[in-house]
């Protein structure tokens, strides 16, 4: 009996120690690189550019990160659930670059032009959501 609770505590170690190392080395939230992650799941096929202006110079981290995280992830994160979403899907999360870049098209529908639905209550300044359409246009890079 001693020996099989023996084998079942280090069976338990092993267990916690592979997931902590699995767990090592993951990106957190708004870090992923959307070159090497994988897309998740997306309603919609996603094109690679859609009508992008050539020379552009935005990128998830000198723009998008930044403009998703002041706009769009109070209440579209995978950390927010119930009323603390403010009534966004939980099937729409924006915490990762991945994410940005598989709901991209929705973001264009609802949040990329001048009178757009998203977010609610918010003004964006015209000359920021029009860098905000030329950085999902251009394939959210």
């Amino acid at each position: 009996m001693k020996r099989l609770a023996g084998w079942m505590v280090l069976f338990l170690f092993v267990s916690v120690l592979a997931r902590q190392i699995t767990s090592c080395g993951k990106p957190s939230p708004l870090e992923e690189d959307p070159a090497t992650s994988g897309i998740p799941n997306s309603p919609y096929p996603v094109p690679s550019t859609i009508d992008c202006p050539g020379g552009t110079n935005l990128s998830y981290l000198n723009f998008g990160k930044q403009y998703l995280y002041r706009y769009c992830v109070g209440c579209h994160s995978i950390s927010l659930s119930g009323s603390g979403r403010h009534g966004a899907p939980v099937d729409i999360n924006l915490d990762y670059a991945a994410d940005a870049l598989a709901f991209r098209t929705d973001m264009l529908l609802y949040a990329g032009n001048d009178g757009a639905k998203m977010p609610p209550g918010v003004a964006v300044a015209k000359e920021e959501r029009a860098l905000f359409r030329e950085w999902l246009k251009c394939g959210a890079p």
